[in-house]
């Protein structure tokens, strides 16, 4: 078995948001806002605007290169993107189920898709090739990244590495 799979991915896709749940279920609209990752930092709130954003970048990214012959991917700008869509006066609740729903219809679009679709290149400005699979693959660690991030404002984890 291959450490890069279909079914690894999909897997770990399914997983995010249910960790994310289980952080921010107990957390007050006061900590979602005010609590910072340093000083010039962002909040938890935007935080999950930027996975949500991330989310239908990454789809969209995904579909194109299955849809086209070795598409140019186009970089986004994460901090044009933040003050663009007011990220700090957004609602957890609403921004969380968005990102879910996004979540939802990616995961779906993923598991119908051909092992070979899977394959697929598109061309990125910095990173040079990818494919659905290693978009995929860059969900989840995007995924892992901007969570523990979150755990970190939060102050619910002591060890750090």
């Amino acid at each position: 078995m291959t450490l890069m799979s279909k079914a690894r991915f999909l897997r770990c896709l399914k997983k995010t948001p249910t960790i994310l749940n289980a952080i921010l279920k107990d957390v007050s609209s006061e900590q979602v806002k005010q609590l910072r990752d340093g000083e010039d930092g962002w909040n938890v709130v935007e935080v999950m605007c930027h996975l949500r954003d991330f989310e239908n970048i990454f789809f969209r990214r995904a579909q194109q290169i299955v849809e086209e012959d070795r598409p140019n991917i186009i970089p986004v700008d994460h901090e044009a993107l933040a003050a663009a869509g007011d990220y700090a006066i957004q609602d957890l609740k609403t921004v969380f189920g968005q990102y879910i729903d996004t979540r939802r219809r990616f995961i779906n679009w993923l598991e119908a898709l051909s092992d070979d679709e899977w394959h697929n290149v598109g061309v990125h400005p910095e990173s040079g090739e990818m494919t659905v699979m290693e978009i995929a693959m860059q969900v989840t660690t995007h995924d892992v990244d901007h969570t523990e991030q979150m755990v970190r404002i939060l102050g619910l984890a002591d060890a750090q590495f």
